[in-house]
């Protein structure tokens, strides 16, 4: 149940983080993912390098804006203060949140 209840909280800030890319972006970002791993977005909870690595491949840049705006959401949807400066390391951030949002219940 925490695994299913954190997965709707991911795929929910990884929604509205693309959102200000707008839908046509988005929409590639999600068909990426599917094409090349074979994985819906919201199911790359469990390898957000999935989600890094397809970030990177279509709008490459904007990457790491993106990764602070999904974790932001991330931490604040389960209820974790984040006590780190966003640069880097998304995936283990992703996987923490995880866990966190796991030992809460």
């Amino acid at each position: 149940m925490d695994e299913r209840r954190f997965a709707k909280l991911y795929e929910e800030s990884v929604d509205e983080a693309l959102s200000v890319l707008g839908p046509h972006i988005a929409n590639l970002i999600k068909f990426y993912v599917f094409e090349k791993y074979s994985l819906r977005l919201k199911d790359t909870y469990n390898n957000p390098t999935v989600l890094t690595e397809s970030l990177k491949s279509v709008i490459d840049g904007a990457t790491r804006v993106i990764q602070r705006r999904i974790l932001r959401l991330l931490y604040e949807k389960v209820g974790i203060e984040p006590h780190f400066v966003i640069t880097e390391g998304f995936e283990k951030k992703v996987l923490e949140a995880k866990e966190l949002f796991e030992k809460k219940k």
